[in-house]
């Protein structure tokens, strides 16, 4: 499995999704005077003007254009709503009904290249973001105060789709050049570790240097095999059926689940993602095969019950 492939988004909450606003806490003014409903665009027709968009009219909205989302409470903006498109990680945030925030997290790109993209957007901007770890962040705002329709807000989504797109082409264009190594060394991932914020524990079994540490809500271990020619991460679960485990491994492209046995002889099931460095790897595509498996982990964690036996 390629830690490259995939390699634009993240998730998780990030400083990027979540950086410091003032918000309003409400809107002004409620429905506009409507008259009878007729199809968006067209020539004299009304349609409903919001000047605080409700929860429930925007996950109706995003019901309505086929997006599956996650739905987090959250202190600063209200509500988070997570979800996928164009194979990038999205990030809509509800600030009271009053603004909307919309965005994608990538890997790190110099400012020149961000400014660069700033230059040409129309509508989007891209933000350098402060880690750990460093980050840009493809974003955009509407602001719902001044009177929004639905027909506004999915082209608000739609647009951003499109951004995404074209930010998506622009990113791997970039080229830099860092130092190429074809073995992480356990000194070299601790580096890494460190650089990242991860608070880990550090072992050796066997010859193997592993790596525990904790990520979303599971204990995860990476183990550097061939003295780091190749990383192994793996995360433990209960036992599912191997029918269930054919399914997601079906349905996944960098990740793969796998029925084990402990010592006791117990089932146990692991969520398991590798990176082979013999080819050259940098510490920017460490950290993104990190970032790739958080993204699943997260993933996983939320599906679990869904696919997990009774």
């Amino acid at each position: 499995m390629s830690a490259l492939a995939g390699a634009h988004a993240q998730d998780g909450k990030s400083d990027a999704q979540n950086r410091g606003r003032d918000k309003p806490d409400s809107a002004r003014g409620q429905d506009l005077p409507t008259g009878k409903q007729a199809a968006p665009g067209a020539a004299g027709a009304k349609v409903k003007v919001y000047r605080q968009i409700s929860r429930e009219r925007l996950e109706d909205i995003l019901k309505d254009m086929g997006i599956s989302f996650q739905k987090t409470p959250d202190l600063f903006s209200g509500t988070l709503y997570d979800f996928t498109r164009n194979n990038s990680r999205m990030r809509l945030q509800y600030f009271n009904g009053s603004d909307l925030h919309i965005d994608a997290v990538y890997t790190k790109i110099p400012l020149e290249d961000v400014n660069r993209w700033n230059r040409t957007a129309r509508l989007s901007r891209a933000v350098l973001v402060a880690g750990p770890p460093e980050s840009v962040s493809l974003e955009a705002e509407l602001d719902c105060t001044g009177g929004v329709t639905d027909g506004m807000v999915r082209q608000f989504i739609l647009n951003f789709d499109k951004e995404v797109l074209a930010f998506v082409k622009f990113w791997q264009s970039i080229e830099s050049e860092e130092e190429v190594f074809q073995s992480a060394s356990a000194e070299r991932v601790e580096k890494i570790f460190k650089g990242l914020g991860f608070a880990f524990k550090k072992t050796q079994v066997k010859g193997v240097a592993r790596f525990e540490f904790q990520r979303s809500t599971h204990k995860v271990q990476l183990h550097c095999h061939n003295a780091g020619a190749v990383l192994v991460l793996e995360a433990a679960f209960p036992k599912l059926s191997l029918e269930k485990i054919n399914k997601y491994n079906y349905d996944r492209r960098y990740i793969r689940v796998a029925l084990r046995q402990d010592a006791k002889g117990k089932d146990f099931t692991t969520l398991e993602c590798y990176l082979d460095c013999q080819g050259g790897v940098t510490e920017s595509i460490v950290r993104n095969f990190l970032t790739i498996y958080e993204r699943e982990l997260k993933d996983f964690e939320r599906n679990f019950t869904e696919v997990s036996d009774d």
